[in-house]
C-alpha cells in the first residue's frame, strides 16, 4: 500500500513538471520556418489599405491582426505561408488609438529590432503604449514597453500586465490632453 503511494505521487509530480515545461514552450506561439515575416504581414495590410494598425500577433498557428478606423475595431485572421487573410471580424472600440502624431506599427518594429531582437511575436497598442514580445535565440521571452510619441523604450523586460507605465510617466494626460 505505502510503495502505490509513492509511486502515486511520483506520477503526480510528473505530470505537474511536464505540464508547466508545456506550457512553458507553447508550440502554437511559435511562427514555423516557412512564415511570413512580421514585416511582410504588415506590408499585406497596408497593400490593402489599411493604416491604423494596433496589434499583430502570431497565435493559434496564424498571424492576428487588428486595425482601427473610426471607433470601428477590425481583426484580421491572416495564414501565416501565403498571407491571405481568411476572415474579418469587425467591433466596435471604445479605447484610444495611437496619436496621429506618433510612432506607426512599423517604427516600432524597428525601434525594437535596433535593440538586437529580431524573433517578435505580437505588438499591440493598449493602456496608451505600444507593447513588444519577443524571444532571443534561447526561447527567452523578453516585453518592450514603448512610449508612442517617442518611441522611447520605457521597460525593457517587463514582467507583469499589472505594469502601467502610462500611470507612473502620466502619459495619458501628456498625449490625450487637449
Amino acid at each position: 500500500m505505502m510503495k502505490q503511494l509513492i509511486i502515486a505521487k511520483i506520477i503526480l509530480i510528473s505530470l505537474f513538471f511536464v505540464n508547466n515545461v508545456l506550457a512553458e514552450t507553447d508550440i502554437d506561439q511559435v511562427p514555423p520556418e516557412q512564415a511570413k515575416k512580421l514585416y511582410q504581414v504588415i506590408d499585406l495590410l497596408e497593400e490593402q489599405g489599411i493604416k491604423q494598425i494596433l496589434s499583430i500577433q502570431f497565435d493559434d498557428w496564424i498571424w492576428k491582426a487588428a486595425s482601427l478606423d473610426g471607433n470601428k475595431k477590425t481583426y484580421f485572421y491572416i495564414s501565416p505561408d501565403s498571407l491571405v487573410i481568411f476572415k474579418k471580424k469587425h467591433e466596435y472600440e471604445l479605447d484610444p488609438m495611437p496619436p496621429v502624431d506618433g510612432k506607426s506599427i512599423r517604427d516600432i518594429l524597428a525601434i525594437v529590432e535596433k535593440t538586437g531582437y529580431r524573433n517578435i511575436r505580437q505588438i499591440v497598442f493598449e493602456n496608451f503604449v505600444w507593447k513588444v514580445k519577443t524571444y532571443s535565440i534561447s526561447d527567452e521571452e523578453k516585453k518592450f514597453i514603448i512610449e508612442p510619441l517617442s518611441g522611447s523604450i520605457l521597460y525593457k523586460n517587463a514582467q507583469t500586465k499589472r505594469s502601467k507605465p502610462y500611470l507612473i510617466y502620466g502619459l495619458a494626460k501628456a498625449i490625450y490632453s487637449p
